[in-house]
């Protein structure tokens, strides 16, 4: 049994962020595997990545300077099929991916639930 083979990755990991206008993506890492929490014992599992997705939002809460915060869109949230392994620059082109596939339902406030659990099966060939 191979222990720990991806500790490497799981310690080097550092979230990729795609923004664009008042939208952005973040491929993060929260310990998931491929069913449940991942299991290092385990040499069949994998350490599987998430991606959150983040609308720009203006709060003026009374203080001199309001602020625009990053709220996260309603059902934007989904655990993918991504190995925590895979290169940045991938990452990064599949979180353009994401949120050119969301952003427009994103600005016209639109559900973005089913095409988000389409985009949780992402992998290298839908972005190439």
């Amino acid at each position: 049994m191979v222990k720990g083979k991806y500790q490497k990755a799981i310690d080097n990991f550092l979230d990729v962020e795609v923004e664009e206008g008042d939208v952005k993506v973040v491929f993060t890492y929260l310990g998931e595997g491929i069913s449940g929490d991942y299991d290092r014992e385990d040499e069949d599992d994998m350490p599987m990545l998430r991606f959150d997705i983040f609308e720009r939002e203006y709060v003026d809460d009374g203080r001199e300077h309001p602020d625009w915060n990053w709220i996260e869109v309603d059902s934007g949230s989904y655990c993918t099929v991504v190995c925590i392994d895979t290169p940045k620059e991938i990452l990064e082109e599949m979180a353009q991916y994401i949120l050119d596939n969301v952003k427009d339902d994103i600005s016209a406030n639109r559900s973005i639930r089913s095409i988000g659990q389409e985009l949780s099966w992402i992998d290298k060939d839908m972005i190439r």
